[in-house]
């Protein structure tokens, strides 16, 4: 909104990259000489041998996990079919403190320059990635439009993604009783997940503040991301 830009190829939204084969990991490594990676995954769905080959190769790994506790899976499905747009679990799962308080801690990992360049990531790269990517441009002054541009991204290569899931007896019951809405990123989801945000906190940066964040962490993400 200053008239400054998000520096290029320092921070990378994506999908779970366990799936990657050595030249994958030696591109990542070498072409894009990525420093640190940020798993957003609840801690069950983390392989340890994978950690293992990620700092063997050299990369630093955080484990953030961006979710909420004493939920079912019957519990949690009930609630997602409540709502009729991806948009709205955003806003449902970012009002609680747990998580709020995650995203904070990310983006402290974020605020330091040692730690780029810098891949973060869950399983399909749209949702909690997609929140943490949203709430980090706007808290540096991206307009809105070019957040949401960011976002539905991902609309491109869900497909293959849902496919590799249902291609696999240990991932494809994970879509069991997910709403339609779960798989997709339409531009109005985001747009209305940060109208909701300022609607309830009064900006983003309030948002993060009222989960703990310094003000001091938010000239700190502009010096490494943006000139």
């Amino acid at each position: 909104m200053d008239g400054r830009s998000v520096v290029w190829r320092r921070l990378f939204r994506s999908g779970e990259l366990h799936y990657m084969t050595t030249n994958d990991s030696a591109k990542l490594k070498n072409d894009l000489q990525i420093a640190t990676v940020v798993d957003l995954r609840g801690e069950s769905d983390i392989d340890a041998d994978w950690i293992d080959r990620l700092t063997a190769t050299g990369f630093k790994h955080y484990n953030i996990p961006l979710a909420i506790h004493g939920f079912s899976k019957e519990d949690t499905l009930k609630i997602l079919n409540q709502f009729t747009c991806i948009g709205q679990t955003y806003s449902f799962v970012a009002r609680f403190e747990e998580y709020g308080k995650a995203i904070v801690e990310a983006l402290k990992i974020f605020a330091e320059s040692r730690n780029y360049p810098l891949v973060f990531h869950c399983s399909a790269g749209k949702d909690r990635t997609g929140i943490l990517a949203a709430i980090l441009l706007s808290t540096i002054g991206v307009v809105e439009e070019d957040v949401i541009h960011d976002y539905i991204l991902s609309t491109s290569w869900i497909n293959d993604h849902l496919a590799r899931l249902r291609s696999s007896p240990n991932t494809a019951h994970t879509l069991d009783g997910l709403p339609d809405y779960m798989h997709e990123s339409p531009p109005e989801s985001m747009s209305l997940f940060l109208s909701e945000i300022r609607g309830s906190y009064g900006s983003v940066r309030a948002y993060l503040k009222a989960y703990g964040a310094e003000s001091m962490l938010f000239p700190s993400l502009e010096n490494v991301l943006l000139v």
